[in-house]
């Protein structure tokens, strides 16, 4: 039994670019729909009506965005491969944070349309390595400040107290007589906001407060006390 040939959307803004396309592409294991020049609504109306297998999209930038993250929005399954890219790796990073499983770069041939449709199919990410490369950073970044954030969120209700006082740059004697502990009490709950916060240093974890203080001071009001306390 023969299979069932994939479909492919065009959404492409130059008409004689999309006709190209669309004859270069057409096989028996492809069937290509153009998709026209539309408004972005009413291209994403008919792109949901026909669920291809994968769109390719070439449109100004933040037509491309919206359309791209719209419809991933309401149908993930839609592969969607941003074409006639200029190789910027900040908007790279933003169209694949709204969907895109494939970036195609300007200087691209059709060979490598054909691989980069092959390879959405089997749900592969299709880009140059300097932009997966861009990715990996961008994926790096957001796992150190979920990380910071999960350690500072970690924070106890009394470190939380001693946190504002450390920012004073208080000593451990002088915080110890501000909160009515004892200094070793103090000692305990510095060096653990140290270890949660990841640093080795006072003024470290000082800046680390400054960077974190809105998640921080949930647990703490204006004078350094407890909410539950």
């Amino acid at each position: 039994m023969s299979k069932e040939p994939s479909t492919v959307a065009l959404v492409i803004l130059s008409r004689h670019y999309r006709e190209a396309i669309a004859l270069a592409l057409n096989s028996p294991d492809l069937t290509v729909t153009e998709l026209g020049d539309d408004s972005v609504e009413t291209i994403l109306v008919r792109l949901l009506q026909l669920r291809p297998d994968v769109a390719l999209v070439d449109l100004p930038q933040g037509e491309a965005t919206t359309l791209i993250r719209e419809a991933y929005r309401a149908d993930p399954s839609i592969r969607m491969i941003a074409l006639n890219q200029r190789g910027d790796e900040r908007l790279a990073v933003s169209l694949f944070e709204t969907g895109v499983s494939g970036y195609l770069h300007q200087s691209s041939s059709i060979e490598d349309v054909r691989i980069a449709i092959r390879d959405a199919l089997v749900g592969e990410l299709h880009c140059p390595p300097r932009i997966t490369a861009a990715i990996v950073r961008r994926l790096n970044e957001v796992g150190e400040r979920s990380g910071a954030r999960e350690r500072t969120t970690a924070v106890s209700p009394k470190e939380a107290q001693v946190l504002p006082l450390l920012e004073q740059g208080l000593t451990n004697k002088e915080i110890a007589q501000r909160l009515g502990v004892e200094e070793s009490t103090v000692k305990n709950h510095v060096h653990n906001i140290l270890r949660k916060f990841g640093v080795h240093q006072r003024g470290e974890a000082v800046k680390r407060y400054r960077n974190e203080e809105p998640i921080v001071r949930k647990n703490t009001n204006a004078s350094g006390q407890s909410k539950g306390a």
